[in-house]
């Protein structure tokens, strides 16, 4: 049976490994996307000790206790923070980070209630309105762009054509002809974010509850070699198609050889009943 479960957690640690992968590759082209990987850790060991008679036979090479596996399991995701390419857009609201370790910080509101805040990479920034109809700056789902004071950033009263946004994130623009401070983007630094955040989806980022002390940072402008803002430019995922193309042929061998291991140990243990019964 100890065969039966190391060969079935083998294919289930592949599958987990291969729906990975195939996530990457459908996030190729997505803005800010972050490749993932799966962890692995191997299961129990069992110690088959031998008597000491046994052990010390004449010419014997090898130890008297033989340990034997009982395969591997995943164990979680991980991402892999790098930075990815910068792609030009020439569109004023699209912004890139250039740096790592810093985000874009959003609010994320409940029935106009700002509930929480997430963090992203993703700069494709769009102009959403509240219940009021006041402009203001969001990203690509929807949520509103956060400022230095963590309020959402108005747009109201503002020629968006003339938008400027500075290395520092201070945004300008044109209203009734003079130029006027629109306000400055909040950029966060957050250390060793693979450990510190976890995944929401839309491409946004949480705090983990257990996450260290000081593992944020805002004003990430004004770290050593802190991060600045490219308007007109967006980052594109750090997905490596050609090691993923890789991987996943080496995946799905895996995956075989395990579903084969499965199937010859069930032929043999059928051979062994039929000859019990025989």
């Amino acid at each position: 049976m100890r065969a039966l479960w190391t060969s079935a957690h083998g294919m289930a640690g592949q599958q987990t490994r291969l729906d990975t992968i195939s996530n990457n590759i459908a996030n190729v082209n997505t803005t800010g996307y972050k490749q993932q990987d799966v962890n692995f850790k191997d299961m129990l060991y069992a110690e088959i000790q031998q008597t000491q008679q046994n052990g010390n036979l004449q010419g014997r090479q090898t130890t008297s206790g033989v340990r034997i596996g009982h395969g591997v399991l995943a164990v979680g995701v991980s991402q892999l923070f790098t930075q990815g390419a910068l792609q030009s857009t020439e569109n004023l609201l699209d912004v890139a980070i250039d740096g790592p370790n810093a985000f874009f910080e959003v609010g994320i509101f409940n029935n106009g209630v700002q509930t929480d805040n997430a963090y992203t990479r993703d700069g494709s920034f769009a102009v959403g309105y509240d219940r009021t109809n006041t402009p203001y700056l969001t990203d690509s789902a929807g949520n509103p762009v956060l400022d230095t004071a963590q309020q959402p950033i108005s747009l109201d009263g503002f020629d968006l054509a003339t938008l400027k946004i500075e290395q520092n994130g201070m945004m300008t623009a044109e209203a009734a002809g003079v130029r006027t401070a629109v306000g400055q983007l909040e950029l966060v630094n957050i250390e060793n974010p693979d450990t510190n955040l976890e995944a929401m989806g839309n491409n946004m980022y949480a705090l983990k509850t257990n996450a260290a002390p000081n593992a944020l940072t805002r004003g990430a402008y004004n770290q050593p070699n802190g991060a600045t803002l490219k308007q007109g430019f967006l980052e594109q995922s750090n997905v490596d198609m050609i090691q993923q193309m890789t991987d996943m042929i080496m995946t799905q061998r895996a995956y075989t050889m395990n579903a084969r291991a499965l199937q010859t140990i069930d032929q043999m243990m059928g051979m062994a009943n039929n000859l019990r019964n025989g």
